[in-house]
């Protein structure tokens, strides 16, 4: 009977921590396939993303790739578009990578002084900061020297939560 009990014990603790698992696996890591999306895999291997099966990317040279939403001139919607950009830098911090960036940005007529909010965020596991302007959202990192840039500018609202799990998605290699 306690050998009963205990391989029943032992049976339960052991579906618990392979369901643990999963969960973790599943719902905790980002490089999990979401359905209905394909993953884009950067030329020189930098980075990973998923997006939609129905997007677009176009590649522009390694580190750097647009993603558009399907144009349907039948249901008025607009495009949504996501940019990943990379860069070698001359920062250190996040910090002064965003400080940088605002800098150089500041004459550009879709920047210029127009940040509605910012904030601390995440991209890939690392810190990272977002800026939102009239126009377009910037998510930056910094990672051995190099900047990660992800931006995108909703045609549709719908679309955001789509947007989200890209850049969820995103993983850095």
């Amino acid at each position: 009977m306690k050998e009963n009990m205990m391989t029943m014990t032992l049976a339960s603790f052991v579906s618990s921590v392979f369901l643990t698992a999963v969960i973790i696996v599943v719902v905790i890591n980002p490089a999990y396939a979401i359905e209905g999306f394909s993953t884009y895999k950067d030329p020189a291997s930098l980075f990973t993303i998923q997006y939609p099966s129905d997007w677009k990317p176009i590649a522009k040279q390694n580190g750097d790739v647009v993603f558009t939403s399907p144009l349907d001139f039948s249901s008025g919607r607009h495009i949504s578009m996501v940019s990943i950009g990379l860069k070698d830098v001359n920062a250190t911090t996040l910090d002064q990578l965003v400080s940088q960036f605002k800098s150089g940005n500041a004459t550009k007529p879709f920047f210029e002084g127009k940040i509605i909010d910012e904030s601390p965020t995440t991209l890939a596991g690392l810190p990272a900061h977002k800026i939102e302007t009239e126009n377009l959202v910037y998510i930056l990192a910094l990672k051995a020297g190099k900047q990660y840039l992800l931006s995108y500018q909703l045609g549709q609202l719908d679309d955001l939560p789509i947007v989200e799990q890209m850049i969820y998605s995103f993983q850095i290699h």
